[in-house]
């Protein structure tokens, strides 16, 4: 997801962390990768996750690794789909804010645009910055 202007805490630093552990220990049971391959590879990652500050630059890693380590393409497809299921969740949670207030015309309005939206991470960028109090208060809930 772009960055949405917070940073990445650390539990989620941790948790790419060990998405990386789990796929490197399974490909290492099932002898695809030997114990010198999963530490150099585990290695790398330790060195830079740790800077990172935002989802952006996450996604920016976990896009890389796959190109880095072949050994890691599976971890792109699982990201990929969590960030999905972020700005579904994003977007219900910003609709579901104006229809709270009673705004039920601009409400349908905004999920009518955005299953039209052929890249509906623009289009949340949109309303991010045309709703700026209800984005942040649909961000609050997931936080």
């Amino acid at each position: 997801m772009e960055d949405l202007g917070i940073k990445l805490n650390p539990i989620t630093k941790l948790r790419l962390f060990r998405e990386v552990k789990k796929v490197i220990f399974v490909q290492m049971d099932s002898d695809k990768i030997t114990p010198e391959r999963a530490e150099e590879i585990l290695d790398y990652v330790k060195k830079y996750v740790v800077d990172i500050e935002t989802p952006e630059k996450a996604k920016q890693f976990y896009l890389h690794l796959g190109e880095k380590f072949s050994e890691l393409k599976e971890i792109k497809q699982k990201f990929e789909i969590e960030e999905e299921e972020k700005i579904d969740q994003v977007f219900s949670l910003l609709v579901d804010e104006f229809m709270e207030k009673g705004n039920m015309d601009l409400a349908s309005e905004i999920m009518n645009q955005m299953n039209e939206a052929k890249n509906q991470q623009i289009y949340l960028e949109k309303l991010k910055t045309n709703y700026p109090i209800e984005f942040q208060r649909a961000l609050e809930k997931i936080l």
